[in-house]
């Protein structure tokens, strides 16, 4: 039968993300399953080149706390798209729209959210203008967005739950800076508390590679509140995804990157969830 991840029994006051206990814990200090490219899949209709099979609302169903999208301006519209624009995109409403509605039924959870910002795609992105189109097609969300102030501890998951803060957004691979400069709250800079492991690995003997693949290669300046493992061959490939998915192999890696960086991991990015 399928894994069932809400696990809480009872009374919703001590569960958080689907776990009895959980909420006195730091959203820094838990870990995040992600999936890379999110918006990429086949069943979302892109052709070729998916990360995923099916859309990420299922993912949210499975257990996926960690969602990874790529921003794409597309002809001065905002959207979800996997490097080019119109083929397999997702408008900001129908892909953050059954986010916010996924929250809306499940109000013991907190999802974490990075946003690739592709100016490659399209045209050129500004954070402020990103910020009017959410304001204009998911009002609701702007609510839910928690806004942390840099150098204050992370609040606890319980915390986020009791204040309705629970979808933390975090973007990178654009502009850092606004057009007023300050940015929308709710718009944190990832790499100013996140550090990863390389993104591309052209073959699993490559993931394998544990003094390449465990290497910090972005975010090494950063407060490290975060440390994120990617987990994924590319060009995408099930097969791949298949054998790195398993449970032997993917504990495996958390392991070995976290002794290597002395540093717990809580970010595991994965494709064909």
């Amino acid at each position: 039968p399928p894994f069932a991840f809400y696990q809480c029994q009872g009374s919703t006051t001590d569960c958080c993300n689907g776990i009895d206990g959980l909420c006195d814990f730091g959203v820094n200090e838990i870990m995040f399953a992600m999936t890379h490219n999110a918006m990429s899949s086949r069943e979302g209709g892109l052709p070729i080149l998916f990360n995923h099979l099916y859309e990420l609302e299922g993912s949210l169903v499975t257990g996926f706390r960690g969602i990874g999208l790529d921003l794409c301006n597309c002809d001065g519209k905002y959207e979800l798209c996997h490097g080019v624009c119109f083929i397999g995109s997702r408008s900001l409403k129908n892909g953050f729209g059954n986010i916010l509605q996924f929250l809306n039924d499940n109000p013991t959870e907190v999802i974490l959210v990075t946003l690739q910002l592709d100016g490659n795609a399209g045209g050129p992105i500004s954070l402020d203008d990103f910020y009017q189109a959410l304001r204009l097609e998911v009002p609701e969300l702007l609510d839910m967005m928690y806004a942390h102030a840099q150098g204050t501890a992370w609040p606890t998951l319980g915390e986020l739950k009791s204040t309705g803060k629970r979808i933390i957004l975090f973007h990178y691979n654009g502009p850092n800076d606004c057009s007023n400069g300050q940015c929308p709250p709710g718009l944190h800079f990832w790499w100013d508390y996140a550090a990863e492991t390389p993104f591309s690995f052209d073959s699993i003997d490559d993931l394998l590679d544990i003094d390449k693949s465990c290497s910090i290669t972005r975010g090494a300046g950063s407060t490290m509140d975060f440390f994120g493992v990617n987990a994924f061959t590319t060009p995408p490939s099930q097969s791949d995804a298949e054998f790195i998915n398993s449970e032997s192999l993917l504990q495996t890696r958390i392991d070995d990157c976290s002794t290597a960086q002395m540093q717990d991991v809580n970010v595991v990015s994965v494709d064909f969830w």
